[in-house]
C-alpha cells in the first residue's frame, strides 16, 4: 500500500487499489452483454432463411394443377416431383451440419441458399418433367443448408437467459412461410401468361417457381451487413477463441 506526502507535509488518505475485475467464462459474459439490435436484425436473416426452406420445399404441390398442362407427366412422376424436394433435404442435412461445423454456419448459409436459387430458378425453364424433377431435388439438397444453420446460428448469439426465446420465435416463422408460399401462388397461378421464352410457353406457373426465389435472394442481401463473420462460438470450437463477431 502506497502512502503520499502532499505538499503541506501531511500524510494523504492512501489510494484504494483499482480493483482486477473478475474473469468471466463465455456464456457469463454473452449474457451480461444483453439483447440488442443486431439480436433482432439477426432473427430476422435467420427467419428469412428459415421461410426459403418451406417455400422452396411447399411450392412445387402448389403447380401440380397448372403444371401437367405443359409437362404432361403420369400420376407416378407427380408423386415422384412432390417428394424429390424432402428427398434431396434428407439427404443432405448431416452433410450441411458437418460443413456448418467445419465451415462455419455464415459461409455454410450463403453457399447453400446460392446454390439453392440458382436450381430454383433453372426448373423454372425445365423442358420436361424429368428435368423439373432432377432441379426440384437439387434445390432441396442445396436449401437444407438453410434449416441446419439457422437455429445453431441464432443461438450462438445469446446468453442462457434469452436463447431459448429467440430460438421459439425463430420457429415462428414456419408459420410465415405457410401464409407467404399460398398468397404467392394466389397472386400469380391465375394470371394468363403467353409469352414464349427460350421456344417454351412461360407459364405462370414458372413464373412462381422464380418469384419464391425471392426470399432467399433477400436473405442473401441481408446477411452481410449483419453476418460479417463467423460466431465467436464457432471460432472457440476450432481453437480461436479471440475472432469471432463483436
Amino acid at each position: 500500500m502506497q502512502i503520499a506526502i502532499g505538499g503541506g507535509g501531511g500524510l494523504e488518505k492512501p489510494e484504494k487499489q483499482a480493483e482486477k475485475p473478475r474473469p468471466h467464462s463465455f456464456e457469463e459474459a454473452i449474457t451480461m452483454t444483453g439483447v440488442g439490435r443486431f439480436h433482432y436484425k439477426l432473427l430476422l436473416i435467420c427467419g428469412l432463411c428459415f421461410m426459403s426452406v418451406m417455400v422452396e420445399i411447399m411450392g412445387v404441390s402448389l403447380i401440380m394443377n397448372q403444371m401437367k398442362c405443359d409437362l404432361q407427366p403420369t400420376l407416378n412422376q407427380q408423386g415422384i416431383l412432390a417428394s424429390a424436394g424432402f428427398l434431396g433435404v434428407v439427404l443432405s442435412s448431416h452433410g450441411m451440419g458437418f460443413l456448418a461445423d467445419t465451415w462455419g454456419r455464415v459461409t455454410t448459409l450463403r453457399y447453400a441458399l446460392f446454390l439453392a436459387a440458382v436450381c430454383s430458378i433453372v426448373s423454372g425453364f425445365s423442358v420436361n418433367i424429368w428435368m423439373l424433377i432432377v432441379f426440384r431435388f437439387l434445390t432441396g439438397f442445396f436449401i437444407s443448408g438453410g434449416q441446419a444453420c439457422v437455429f445453431s446460428l441464432c443461438g450462438e448469439f445469446h446468453g442462457s437467459g434469452s436463447r431459448v426465446r429467440h430460438v421459439t420465435l425463430l420457429s415462428g416463422f414456419l408459420c410465415l412461410s405457410m401464409i407467404f408460399a399460398p398468397a404467392m401462388a394466389i397472386g400469380i397461378l391465375p394470371v394468363r401468361i403467353e409469352t414464349i421464352v427460350l421456344g417454351m410457353r412461360f407459364s405462370s406457373w414458372r413464373v412462381l417457381l422464380i418469384a419464391n426465389v425471392s426470399i432467399s435472394l433477400l436473405a442473401l442481401v441481408a446477411s452481410p451487413p449483419c453476418l460479417r463473420r463467423p460466431s465467436t462460438c464457432w471460432f472457440r470450437a476450432q481453437g480461436r477463441g479471440s475472432l469471432g463477431n463483436p
